[in-house]
C-alpha cells in the first residue's frame, strides 16, 4: 500500500509541475467526451494539452448577418434563452448547468477552444462539440445562430473579434 501511495504522490507532484508550466494549454477531458474512441483508448478521466481545435472549412464561412444594435439584441435574447443556463448571463461560464458536469466555456476570455472565426463559432453552436455543448441546429435556424455569434462578438475579447 505504501509503495502505491508513493507512486500516486509522485505522479501528482509531476502533474502539478506540468500544470504550472503549461496552464494556458490545459484542458480537462471527461470520459463521456471520449465515448467515440475505442475502449482501450478511453480512461475515466484524463488531462490533455491541446491547442485550440481549428476547423478549416468553418473558417471559410462568413456571417451573412450584419452586426448592428438590432442583431446584437436579437442574439442576446436567443443567448439568454438557450445559452445562459450554462455559460452564464454575461458569458463567463458561470451558469452551472453543463449537461455532463463539465465546466462551460467562458465566452468573454481569449481562449476559444473550437476556433475563433465567426464560422467556427457558428459550427460549434450548430453542430455541437461535446456531451455538454450539444448541437443547436434543431432548436435555432441558421439566421438565429449567426445572431448569437454577433452577440458573442459584442461581449467577447477584442483579440477574438479580430481573428
Amino acid at each position: 500500500m505504501y509503495h502505491k501511495n508513493k507512486k500516486i504522490i509522485s505522479m501528482l507532484i509531476f502533474c502539478v509541475a506540468v500544470l504550472a508550466a503549461m496552464s494556458n494549454k490545459l484542458q480537462f477531458v471527461e470520459a463521456s467526451a471520449m465515448s467515440h474512441l475505442p475502449e482501450k483508448q478511453q480512461t475515466e478521466v484524463c488531462w490533455t494539452f491541446q491547442e485550440p481545435r481549428r476547423n478549416a472549412e468553418a473558417q471559410k464561412l462568413k456571417n451573412p448577418e450584419t452586426s448592428n444594435p438590432e442583431s446584437i439584441e436579437a442574439g442576446k435574447k436567443l443567448y439568454l434563452r438557450h445559452c445562459a443556463s450554462c455559460h452564464g448571463q454575461g458569458g463567463k461560464g458561470d451558469g452551472g448547468m453543463a449537461l455532463s458536469g463539465g465546466t462551460p466555456s467562458d465566452l468573454t476570455d481569449e481562449k476559444w477552444d473550437y476556433g475563433s472565426s465567426d464560422g467556427e463559432i457558428f459550427m460549434a453552436i450548430r453542430e455541437g462539440v461535446s456531451a455538454d455543448m450539444l448541437e443547436y441546429k434543431n432548436k435555432l435556424d441558421d439566421k438565429q445562430i449567426w445572431q448569437v455569434v454577433i452577440f458573442l462578438r459584442s461581449i467577447g475579447p477584442q483579440t477574438a473579434k479580430e481573428k
